[in-house]
């Protein structure tokens, strides 16, 4: 939403949202995240179907309030501490720590959203824009249509920076733009069959393996050779030893050719063998040095 910072010498931090929203760019409590993958709630009938509902971890009620509150918040009256039960504790001190002002008045916050559509010719256009932004395009008609009622009506006024933030608000509490799935309004008990209709495209899935434990993952995927800058092996030998690096001839080559990788061969271990077949029938990828960065205890 384009955030601008108009005070570079007084910069607000985004710090300990773990405790307010349940996540927090480097705020997760371990290496596996901030919740997991097994977890179900306390309601027997989620139990007995056998289901988990690992987001209900961080999507308390609590949480989601907060959320949308600091959201609406940003929107409103850019980065300022609102939407609290008692003000009187935000009186003094800094000038965005003070009472908010009148609705979509930022003048006093040290950071707010600089966003405005590219067409404001119409509610459709500032929609189709913010759908884009938030929801990848995934709003379905009948959440656009019911957004659509309630802007156009303060659209048709000529307030169209009022009408936009509006619309913004009510794109950020779609379930859209909570999730990465295509959402879909059935009025009834969650469905568990499969599509009426068929995909547009071939089937794809990432298979995501939740192992209790640890993977070391350069003992599944090592630098091999043909480098462009030095000898990448023999800095992986070196640097875990003997007894912790893998032989060279217990590794599978593959071409990282198409990647911009410093070696354009790597191996994976002959015990997964069958990774290296499919990664080189296509039907496969690595995604080398990715995971969660938990906050430093030092």
């Amino acid at each position: 939403m384009g955030v601008s910072f108009d005070q570079p010498l007084s910069l607000s931090t985004l710090m300990s949202l773990e405790s307010r929203i349940g996540q927090g760019s480097y705020e997760s409590p371990s290496v596996f995240s901030f919740f997991l993958p097994e977890y179900t709630p306390n309601v027997p009938a989620l139990q007995t179907a056998g289901l988990v509902a690992p987001e209900s971890m961080v999507l308390s009620g609590d949480n989601l309030l907060e959320l949308h509150e600091g959201i609406f918040g940003l929107v409103k009256f850019g980065l300022k501490k609102c939407y609290k039960d008692s003000l009187e504790g935000y009186r003094v001190g800094l000038p965005w720590s003070m009472l908010c002002n009148e609705e979509g008045d930022t003048e006093t916050a040290p950071a707010h959203s600089t966003y405005w559509p590219p067409s404001t010719a119409s509610v459709d256009d500032i929609i189709d824009d913010l759908s884009m932004l938030l929801t990848s395009g995934r709003l379905t008609p009948k959440n656009r249509a019911v957004i659509k009622s309630v802007v156009e009506p303060e659209f048709n006024t000529g307030n169209v920076a009022k009408s936009i933030r509006m619309a913004q608000q009510l794109l950020f509490a779609t379930p859209e733009f909570h999730s990465t799935s295509v959402t879909r309004n059935s009025n009834e008990v969650r469905e568990l069959s499969g599509y009426t209709h068929p995909p547009a495209a071939p089937y794809k899935a990432v298979v995501l393996l939740m192992m209790l434990g640890g993977a070391d993952s350069w003992n599944l995927l090592v630098p091999h050779s043909n480098c462009a800058i030095g000898n990448q092996y023999a800095e992986y030998k070196t640097a875990r030893g003997s007894s912790h690096s893998l032989s060279i001839t217990d590794l599978v080559p593959i071409s990282a050719l198409s990647s911009d990788q410093n070696c354009n061969t790597f191996g994976v271990t002959k015990d997964l063998d069958y990774l290296a077949e499919l990664y080189n029938s296509g039907e496969a990828i690595f995604f080398p040095n990715t995971g969660i960065l938990a906050k430093s205890s030092e």
